[in-house]
């Protein structure tokens, strides 16, 4: 893992200096050196990195994925590359998906350089899942994920094991939103469960309309780090972390590295996550691209109400004058909001 580590490092020093580039040179700079160094496969060899793979004989000359991992003759890794600095879209997600439903193969690709989605066949067999098991960042790859890279590598290559370790992720990712959600809003389900425990008989309309305001005071009382972000190291709440503006005036609430993670999360695909500062002053945290306060982003509005309790606001820059203060009731709810990362991308690729 220590190698797998360094050998990341190095492709990311080399990374940040290319823009501008196009796929092929993409290809040659950062994925290719990526098959061969981090994964150990000969990019010499065709009959086992097989450049312009045809998935089936269904796709002609053209419509080929750019290169295929082949493992005692049969094809197990497809990985389709664009250029450095491309937005990783829904659109190309899907032509990896078609590739790989008319293969074998059992895992998929998909890659800009230095950003990273890396998928399987979990719901139904060899129909590639929609999201990805493994995504990360050339410049900021977790212990975990390198753990899981290792299982590619043609040394300690074990798909099985990969597949058990992405199916344990892809659940417990699925019950902490899940968790997150019922946090930050329970639903009424919920309140009459919880209601159950605590006093008996079944709640009417005006009872749970009371109780939804009690179980709400409760959640807001509690903070459970370890079930929200229950990968987390205790370090990562440290200010080195989030490189946080050496002209911020007042530290970071947990609210604010939540949405901070957040936001590097949705732009991860535009932008690396070394870019994307938050600068706390007074009444509000900016995030900035390179700390630059002419390279905004959105401002959080969490310094009076801090913890998972309605009161946050959340101001989107998109990437020419700023927009309404948003309301939310938790840092959480900025993943869910799926029409705020339009905005936030426009915000973040002026700035590439």
């Amino acid at each position: 893992m220590e190698q797998i580590a360094k050998r990341i490092a190095e492709l990311s020093d080399k990374a940040k200096h290319l823009t501008g580039i196009s796929e092929a040179q993409t290809c040659a700079a950062i994925v290719l050196p990526f098959i061969r160094d981090v994964l150990g496969y000969d990019t010499d060899d065709p009959h086992e990195v097989e450049p312009e793979h045809l998935p089936s004989s269904n796709f002609g000359v053209g419509n080929a994925v750019d290169y295929c991992i082949i493992i005692k003759g049969k094809p197990q890794i497809l990985i389709e590359a664009k250029r450095a600095g491309l937005a990783i879209t829904p659109k190309f997600a899907k032509q990896l998906a078609d590739y790989f439903n008319h293969s074998n193969a059992s895992i998929g690709i998909l890659t800009n350089g230095t950003y990273w989605r890396i998928y399987t066949d979990l719901d139904k067999p060899n129909i590639m899942d929609s999201a990805p098991f493994l995504e990360f960042n050339l410049d900021d790859v977790t212990p975990d994920a390198t753990a899981m890279l290792e299982l590619l590598t043609k040394e300690h290559l074990d798909i099985g094991q990969l597949r058990t370790k992405a199916e344990s992720k892809k659940y417990t990712m699925t019950l902490i939103e899940l968790l997150r959600r019922q946090l930050a809003n329970p639903d009424d389900e919920t309140v009459r469960y919880l209601a159950s425990r605590v006093r008996p008989g079944k709640l009417d309309a005006a009872s749970l309309k009371r109780f939804v305001g009690y179980v709400a005071d409760a959640l807001s009382q509690i903070q459970h780090p370890e079930i929200i972000e229950p990968e987390a190291n205790h370090q990562e709440k440290t200010l080195s972390k989030f490189h946080v503006s050496q002209s911020s005036t007042h530290e970071l609430t947990e609210a604010e590295i939540e949405g901070t993670k957040i936001v590097r999360k949705l732009l991860a695909p535009t932008l690396p996550t070394n870019r994307i500062i938050p600068r706390a002053v007074k009444s509000y945290t900016s995030i900035n691209v390179d700390d630059n306060d002419r390279r905004p982003i959105c401002r959080l509005y969490f310094r009076q109400n801090s913890g998972i309790w309605a009161g946050l606001q959340v101001q989107l820059y998109d990437g020419e004058q700023w927009g309404v203060k948003l309301p939310i009731w938790a840092a959480a709810d900025m993943e869910q909001w799926d029409k705020w990362e339009p905005t936030l991308r426009a915000a973040a690729g002026k700035w590439v």
